[in-house]
């Protein structure tokens, strides 16, 4: 099958051709998901050299450890080269009128790191990889612990 579903709002359109998608509308994110191992694999490498505007913020752990799992489907997100977690953090707080001084960000991937460099406090999930705890600022337990909740009531009743 050659298509693929184009989501927006509450409907789907098929379509045959990611050229027609990307020069005819304002995408900021695409998701790849696929069971055919060998597709997803040269995908990251076939994009570069035809849209070297395209990032691969996001692939599964099993793409990139080159690992193959039967019955598994696997995932790339896709995004602009200039969009990020950390320029959304930047828009959403500028639509709010909230200074990223009075900000926070809470992650668990390396993909979150440009979240912690938009804003003031960084936290890092506890079983989070270990480049973003060293830059964060606290690390909070787990999402199994309730990590979210317990370091939110810190920082809200200023207990550190």
């Amino acid at each position: 099958n050659n298509q693929a579903n184009l989501t927006e709002g509450d409907y789907t359109t098929y379509f045959d051709n990611i050229d027609e998608i990307l020069k005819d509308n304002d995408i900021t994110q695409i998701v790849l998901i696929s069971d055919n191992f060998d597709r997803m694999i040269v995908l990251p490498k076939l994009f570069k050299d035809k849209y070297p505007d395209i990032k691969f913020a996001y692939s599964s752990k099993e793409l990139l450890e080159n690992r193959r799992v039967k019955g598994h489907s696997y995932t790339h997100n896709i995004t602009m080269d200039h969009i990020s977690k950390g320029t959304g953090i930047v828009e959403l707080l500028d639509y709010l009128h909230i200074s990223c001084e009075n900000a926070i960000a809470i992650g668990d991937d390396i993909v979150d790191m440009a979240m912690f460099n938009a804003v003031k406090t960084g936290i890092a999930v506890e079983d989070g990889v270990e480049p973003l705890k060293e830059n964060a600022k606290y690390i909070c337990p787990s999402a199994k612990q309730s990590g979210v909740a317990t370091i939110l009531e810190k920082i809200l009743l200023k207990e550190e």
